[in-house]
């Protein structure tokens, strides 16, 4: 049987053994790196590199083709070659019993040439899932699992953690990727889906949100090509109350030409995908910068991401801004600012200054004060009253070294705004 929806995710995330075919000896190449991250960063299963010259990759000794695998060596097939050789990667990979395999190159753009032709017709006969072509690959952290030729990771890595990734594109990809890894936030799993010639953004979706490990999924859609799985993606959005944050390119007629041209993809309505998404219960965000900060909360601050209407505190060195705040807070249906309680006001004297009232907002009026702030900060966290602060602090009030040191063992979640 042909693995579907999260058994495919998992099989990527652990394969017992990968080829990868057209391995280079140069590991700076995009066909060389893969077998370097597998070896590099410890990947457990085999790993065999195709190549038809003989001799090693990354210390590993090459065989010419993939009928020299020994039977059942290879779950998944990484496929490097030029876009005339890889139909017959394929069919390779197939008789040496790969479940899935990954194509990281192009040329397939045109649907009515004859490569994209045999590839179809390949994908339509073979119990093989395909994911791309054009795409850059997968990765999953927990095992090592680096499927790919992600630039980033030439010098950084992400670490494990509740976050999946699916893109359809993979240079905006290896942003988000980048993003994460530098704003310390864990991921699980990243696919990067090209031209979707088999393999689509949903179901990859559909399998990550079925993992107990992901708390959340980011996705860049431009089309929707998979319909047929957003019945079982609502009901795991629905059951597993996980959340699905989706930023929608290729909204105008320009964009949609674009995305064509580069990935041959057919992208439907703007307004078709969008109420489609809003249907099942996933977020759309506006921008790159937006879907990365949703990831980051949900990556660090997975309750706030699950509950239904978070309830927000705000500390404030300025009054005008505890305002502002409030205004926001309270227009967003998303959104509620925590009621502050007789329980919770005795809780916040016992650790604010003794010169405050406590309230929600929190005006904490003193210059050269940060002790003070931060206090306050910790104290909403300790009495359980919020899910999450906003503190909105100054520059010309606070020494900020010394408030990202005290906030560090701060209660609960602290979101900073910088004035």
């Amino acid at each position: 049987m042909s693995p579907q929806g999260q058994e495919l995710v998992e099989l990527l995330a652990n394969p017992a053994g990968v080829a990868v075919v057209g391995a280079s000896s140069n590991p700076q190449s995009p066909s060389g790196r893969p077998v370097d991250y597998l070896t590099r960063f410890g990947f457990k299963g085999s790993v065999l590199p195709v190549n038809r010259r003989s001799g090693q990759v990354a210390g590993l000794d090459t065989i010419p083709d993939l009928n020299e695998a020994a039977s059942g060596a290879v779950d998944v097939a990484l496929i490097t070659v030029p876009a005339p050789a890889v139909v017959p990667a394929l069919a390779d990979a197939e008789r040496a019993g790969a479940r899935a395999a990954v194509i990281i190159g192009s040329g397939f753009e045109d649907r009515e040439s004859p490569q994209r032709r045999a590839l179809d017709e390949f994908v339509a006969n073979s119990p093989m899932r395909v994911i791309g072509p054009n795409c850059v690959g997968t990765l999953g952290t927990e095992h090592a699992a680096y499927l790919t030729f992600s630039s980033v990771l030439r010098t950084e890595r992400p670490q494990q953690g509740p976050v999946g990734l699916v893109t359809q594109s993979g240079a905006l990809g290896n942003s988000l990727l980048q993003t994460l890894i530098r704003r310390h936030v864990g991921l699980c799993q990243w696919f990067s889906t090209g031209d979707e010639v088999d393999v689509g953004a949903l179901e990859l979706v559909t399998g990550l949100l079925g993992r107990d490990e992901v708390a959340a999924v980011g996705l860049f859609l431009e089309g929707i090509g998979d319909l047929d799985w957003l019945a079982r993606l609502e009901e795991v959005l629905q059951d597993e109350g996980k959340r699905l944050f989706v930023l929608k390119a290729a909204n105008t007629g320009a964009g949609r030409q674009a995305a064509a041209g580069h990935t041959g993809r057919v992208v439907g309505s703007a307004e078709a995908s969008r109420a489609i998404l809003a249907e099942i219960g996933a977020v759309e965000v506006p921008t790159l910068s937006a879907l990365a900060d949703a990831l980051v909360v949900a990556g660090t601050c997975s309750p706030v991401i699950s509950a239904r209407a978070p309830r927000v505190a705000i500390v404030s060195v300025s009054g005008a801004a505890g305002v502002i705040g409030s205004d926001r807070v309270t227009g967003h249906p998303g959104l509620a600012m925590a009621d502050v309680g007789e329980q919770a006001k005795t809780m916040l004297r016992s650790r604010i200054d003794a010169r405050l009232t406590p309230a929600n907002p929190l005006d904490v009026p003193f210059l050269d004060n940060t002790a003070a702030f931060a206090d306050a900060i910790s104290a909403f966290g300790a009495a359980g009253a919020a899910d999450v602060v906003v503190a909105v602090e100054s520059g010309l009030a606070h020494d900020r070294e010394e408030l990202a040191v005290k906030l560090i063992s701060a209660a609960g979640p602290v979101a900073i705004v910088l004035r």
